[in-house]
C-alpha cells in the first residue's frame, strides 16, 4: 500500500522525485510480468505480441519496417530483427520486398498472424482492466494528463541535450 505524503520541497523534492520514479517503474514490471504470464498460453511473448499488434493496426494502412518498429517500440533494431525472425518462424509474419525502396522489407501478418492478434487483444484488454480497476475516472484522467507531462518532459530534455 502507498503511503500519501505531501510534496516535498528542496532535498526532499528529489528524493520524492526518485520515490515517484520507483513507484512508476514497480508498476511497469508488474504490468509487464502479469501480461507475459497471460501471454505464455498463446506461445508468444511481450514483444512478439507489441509487434503483431502494432501490424495489425497499421500494416494495412501503410507498409511497416524494421527501423519504423525499432522507433515506435524503443527497441533497437538488432531486438527487433530477433523477434520478427522468431514471428517469421512461427509462420505469423511475412515480408514482402518494398515497391519504393529495394533494400528495405515490408513486414506483414499472416493469416495465421492476423487470427492470433484477434485471440490476444481481448486477454490484453482484461489485464489493462483489472491494472486499473482500482482508479475512478477522474484518477484515470489525472493519471493520463501527467503521464502525458512526463512524457513531454523527458521528450524536451532529450532534444535539448
Amino acid at each position: 500500500m502507498l503511503v500519501q505524503r505531501p510534496y516535498e520541497t528542496s532535498q526532499g523534492q528529489s528524493d520524492f522525485n526518485a520515490e515517484i520514479l520507483g513507484g512508476m517503474l514497480t508498476f511497469s514490471n508488474l504490468f509487464y510480468d502479469l501480461v507475459t504470464k497471460n501471454l505464455a498460453p498463446f506461445g508468444i511473448s511481450k514483444s512478439q505480441f507489441d509487434i503483431l499488434g502494432y501490424l495489425y493496426y497499421f500494416s494495412e494502412q501503410s507498409p511497416v519496417n524494421l527501423t519504423e518498429l525499432s522507433k515506435v517500440l524503443l527497441l533497437s533494431k538488432a531486438n527487433v530483427s530477433g523477434v520478427l525472425s522468431r514471428l517469421e518462424d512461427k509462420g505469423l509474419i511475412h515480408f514482402i520486398q518494398s515497391r519504393k525502396d529495394a533494400r528495405v522489407r515490408e513486414i506483414r501478418l499472416t493469416d495465421k498472424g492476423k487470427e492470433l492478434t484477434e485471440k490476444t487483444f481481448p486477454n490484453y484488454r482484461d489485464v489493462i482492466d483489472e491494472a486499473m480497476q482500482e482508479l475512478s475516472g477522474d484518477e484515470k484522467n489525472f493519471l493520463m494528463l501527467t503521464i502525458k507531462k512526463l512524457c513531454n518532459s523527458l521528450i524536451s530534455a532529450s532534444k535539448s541535450k
